[in-house]
């Protein structure tokens, strides 16, 4: 009997053993591995999407106006860099250094090279296009606040990341007119995709003139906007007044790009923040607009506000 038990205890120490080595060397059964996850295209395009939340949001392109003579916000912090009493540790500052934005972009561009066998050839160069264009415009916002700034251009380790030095603003500058001159304009159109708020040709031409524009090369500036233009994709909205009306969203052919949302997963809260307490938003009256601002309208026989009185209006 014994013998008996001491052979079954040793059997089912083995057993044991072998039944943990199978434990510890199964994948997790709760995530994917990253060599699997590429190898989905399903789930690399909506790698892709995803990089769309690295752009700016609706309140940070609203409220920067509240740093120059059109509106003024109520709390300090926009105060302090509209009266120059700002420093490296002000919050909006430190969030427009967004560097946690380029480390994802260099890691979905770097997933999609993985992923490449399991796209056609321009689903590839079409995701990789809208990446780079991202990247891009997030590096050129950049160079706008910072001047010379870091280029990094693929995921770093962390002793990699802590050699890393700004590189002049002309390099910088350089690259992203690289990218989107030679990579993203010949690119973007080889898968066509017509869902609102995708980066097309049209985006990448206007946001060339732009950069341009701030570059001072006219040249280059008409250049680009003459493709705008002559695309036919876009005019003013026939009524000024109703394109802040609700039915203006959606197809409006005066937007070039736009950041989507879609209640109830992706909402934003601009509408409360702009309102009065007053408004149908039951807003909390965070902005509100200069003298400045109101004196650039022009009245509803086309002078300016200014000449009103002079002009008996």
């Amino acid at each position: 009997m014994k013998a008996i038990k001491k052979y079954i205890y040793t059997m089912a120490c083995l057993l044991g053993l072998v039944s943990c080595d199978s434990f510890l060397t199964t994948p997790p059964l709760l995530e994917i591995s990253e060599e699997m996850w590429w190898k989905d295209k399903s789930q690399a395009e909506m790698m892709v999407r995803g990089t769309y939340d690295y752009l700016p949001g609706l309140n940070e392109i609203a409220y920067w106006d509240c740093i120059s003579d059109n509106a003024i916000h109520r709390e300090d912090k926009f105060k302090q860099i509209g009266n120059g009493t700002h420093t490296t540790q002000t919050g909006l500052i430190k969030d427009q250094w967004k560097y946690d934005k380029i480390a994802k972009l260099n890691y979905v561009l770097e997933g999609l090279e993985k992923a490449r066998e399991g796209l056609s050839e321009a689903e590839y160069l079409r995701y990789t296009s809208e990446v780079r264009f991202i990247r891009a415009f997030t590096y050129y916002n950049m160079l706008f606040y910072f001047g010379d700034i870091p280029l990094i251009k693929n995921t770093l380790t962390v002793s990699e990341s802590r050699e890393t030095s700004r590189q002049p603003r002309a390099e910088v500058l350089s690259f992203v007119l690289d990218e989107l001159e030679n990579y993203v304009l010949p690119n973007i159109n080889t898968l066509e995709i017509k869902e609102s708020g995708r980066v097309n040709e049209q985006v990448v031409n206007a946001f060339l003139s732009r950069i341009y524009l701030f570059e001072k090369n006219y040249e280059k500036v008409l250049e680009y906007t003459d493709k705008v233009i002559k695309s036919g994709d876009y005019e003013l909205y026939a009524d000024y007044d109703e394109l802040f009306r609700p039915q203006s969203d959606g197809n409006n052919k005066e937007v070039i790009f736009e950041r989507q949302y879609s209640a109830p997963l992706v909402v934003h809260d601009l509408n409360r923040n702009l309102s009065y307490t007053t408004s149908v938003y039951k807003g909390w009256t965070h902005v509100g607009c200069l003298q400045n601002l109101i004196d650039e309208y022009e009245c509803q026989n086309g002078h300016l506000v200014s000449e009103c009185e002079k002009t008996g209006c």
